[in-house]
């Protein structure tokens, strides 16, 4: 069947966001699937341009928030490491995020719903200022992952109900973090195995994972196998303004250099 022209466009924009998120990633050493010259490759399918590639889809599906940067500069210190399989999927709505050493095989998709902090004075508490440097916070959701894999069936590739650029795409799983108000998600030395489920925090929560095997999430809890540790815990009053770590941005000349700050 004929693409209309007005998909195409809408495919070729989403094209230049992914050959953008290669560009960007790739310099984080992340080991991303192959492209080389505009070229991308989908399983055994080269696309070397947007009209190949608006009836063939995409190699990878990846959405950052800009919040995330906006600058590259800044985006790059939240990223080091680990790799990107061909036909993964990784969707990023949060600003507060540590990303080191992750292994991503499948669909992962953390949505923090104050990606920036609260729009609403009732919303949440009164912001606070990051001690020593005057930079207003606002409590927002905050996600670090450290020397973790992530595995499950992620999008199906072959239905022909998906809207590549719109993002609707049908999924056989995926690991669903959703972050309510302050909540935290932290997972260190971990496998994230996930049957199309999500985990759902809400304000005032962390949920931490340390070295372990395997954890494998159920859509009404979390089981533990081979010595997992996993807490929940409700998040310190002392901490609910400014989370439990933070990145602090300095400026260095024309640069902006990022330092975690953890309490």
């Amino acid at each position: 069947m004929q693409t209309s022209l007005f998909t195409r466009l809408q495919m070729g924009s989403l094209l230049d966001i992914m050959r953008n998120a290669y560009d960007l990633l790739s310099q984080c050493d992340i080991k991303m699937p192959e492209q080389c010259s505009g070229v991308l490759l989908h399983h055994n399918l080269q696309i070397e341009g947007n009209d190949r590639y608006a009836d063939s889809g995409p190699p990878f599906l990846v959405l950052l928030h800009p919040a995330l940067g906006p600058l590259w500069e800044v985006s790059r210190q939240k990223f080091y490491g680990g790799s990107i399989s061909m036909g993964s999927e990784l969707q990023l709505e949060i600003a507060e995020f540590l990303w080191r050493n992750v292994q991503l095989d499948g669909s992962m998709i953390v949505i923090a719903e104050n990606v920036m902090g609260s729009t609403r004075i009732d919303e949440m508490v009164s912001p606070c200022y990051s001690m020593g440097t005057g930079n207003m916070l606002f409590p927002c959701g905050r996600c670090k992952l450290q020397n973790v894999k992530v595995q499950n069936k992620g999008i199906n590739w072959n239905s022909g109900d998906n809207i590549y650029w719109k993002h609707d795409v049908q999924r056989f799983e995926a690991l669903k973090i959703i972050l309510h108000g302050n909540a935290e998600f932290e997972a260190t030395d971990v496998i994230l195995q996930v049957p199309s489920s999500a985990v759902l925090l809400e304000f005032g929560s962390a949920i931490l994972a340390f070295p372990s095997t395997t954890i494998i999430f159920t859509y009404y809890g979390i089981c533990g196998h081979s010595g997992l540790a996993v807490d929940l815990n409700p998040i310190e009053e002392k901490m609910m303004d400014s989370g439990s770590w933070f990145w602090n941005y300095k400026l260095s000349g024309t640069h902006i250099h990022l330092e975690l700050v953890e309490f």
